[in-house]
């Protein structure tokens, strides 16, 4: 045992022996995951722990199967979340920025119209001239 990384204890599913800190108890784990450990290490009980990298793995072999459950197979699409998951990584583009250069002048200029229509500064100015256009003829009116 060393001061920095805590007590150490065995992993039962992999072997491994980890900190106490990257440790979830049993009952922590969701019971489609519980089954799925269980089913691979019939001896892991409610009053086990699972480590972190365990727990990761059944999380996706659970998510792999309910995908396969829901569509009858994995399509490629599938396999690359799957894969990202595991790899803690982004799949998605920016579609902000993909979107952009596709657009035409004439979407780029609605937008900028747009943008500045739903704005505080045109609903200020458009107020302001609504309310100057009924004092004028308000005072035309009454003289």
């Amino acid at each position: 045992m060393t001061a920095s990384t805590g007590p150490q204890v065995r992993c039962p599913v992999c072997g491994e022996i980890r900190s106490r800190a990257v440790m979830v108890p049993a009952a922590a784990v969701r019971p489609a995951v519980r089954d799925l450990v269980r089913r691979d290490h019939p001896e892991w009980t409610d009053d086990d722990l699972l480590c972190l990298s365990d727990l990761h793995r059944y999380r996706l072999a659970q998510l792999q199967s309910l995908l396969v459950a829901q569509r009858g197979e994995l399509t490629s699409l599938d396999r690359e979340v799957v894969e990202s998951i595991r790899k803690n990584e982004l799949i998605a583009e920016n579609v902000s920025v993909t979107t952009e250069e596709r657009m035409t002048l004439g979407s780029r200029v609605a937008d900028r119209v747009a943008a500045f229509g739903g704005s505080w500064t045109f609903l200020g100015l458009f107020a302001g001239t609504i309310l100057g256009w009924i004092a004028i003829n308000t005072h035309l009116l009454l003289t």
